[in-house]
């Protein structure tokens, strides 16, 4: 079932940039924090804030949450959402590319077009160590 991705990870970096390359910016501001956690029977779920402790006055704090089925075919990773803090997102299935480097794990999704601009983005996990 991916025994590569079973655990919990948490976010290591963020990477939102144009299909030329050039940097965006960050969907969940400068300091973006995040965990991951995949369990072996097929559940995973995911939040990711903006991890300043003070925004600039009037900002809104950008989030994200969701849970469901997971699958991973050794290259791209696919969850099956049933619950989303974004309701829009409940009963799709996000597909993200998958690539590791020693106890990192790149998830690439597919570019979204955030205000009017294609988004490139790749997020970065740490597989943590088991309790």
């Amino acid at each position: 079932m991916g025994r590569d991705v079973v655990g919990t990870w948490r976010m290591v970096g963020y990477h939102n940039r144009t299909a030329e390359g050039d940097p965006l910016d960050p969907t969940y501001g400068p300091e973006p924090i995040g965990l991951i956690r995949f369990d072996p029977h097929g559940r995973m779920v995911v939040v990711i804030a903006d991890g300043r402790l003070d925004l600039p006055a009037g900002g809104r704090r950008p989030f994200t949450a969701y849970t469901g089925r997971w699958s991973f075919d050794g290259g791209i990773l696919s969850t099956e959402i049933d619950e989303s803090f974004l309701t829009h997102f409940v009963g799709t299935t996000q597909v993200r590319e998958a690539r590791f480097d020693g106890d990192r794990m790149s998830l690439t999704p597919p570019p979204i077009i955030i205000d009017g601009v294609l988004n490139y983005r790749e997020l970065i996990w740490e597989r943590m160590p088991s309790a």
